[in-house]
């Protein structure tokens, strides 16, 4: 499946992992902005299903979301980071 960020240039510093997922989801960046993150993940409706927030420090972003509960289909996973800059992807969950 292709993991490419929608419309997000600078997206290759994520890894959005794996793909597709059936319990655990993991986000990644070694180079990221420190403070707060938030994530959400969204049925194709555009109803948000799952959020969290994060702080990174050091730069390095680590998150592992749960997503057990959630029934198997397409999910938009996106990333915010603390300037409000956002990263935006295509999940599948088995």
């Amino acid at each position: 499946y292709d993991l490419s960020a929608i419309n997000t240039p600078g997206a290759k510093d994520l890894k959005i992992f794996p793909n597709p997922v059936q319990d655990r989801l993991n986000i990644e960046s070694a180079v990221f902005t420190n403070g707060v993150t938030r994530i959400s993940i969204s049925d194709p409706l555009g109803r948000v299903v799952l959020a969290t927030s994060i702080t990174v420090s050091n730069g390095h972003l680590a998150a592992q979301l749960d997503m057990h509960n959630l029934t198997g289909g397409l999910y938009l996973i996106k990333v915010t980071d603390a300037d409000a800059k956002e990263w935006k992807y295509k999940c599948i969950k088995n």
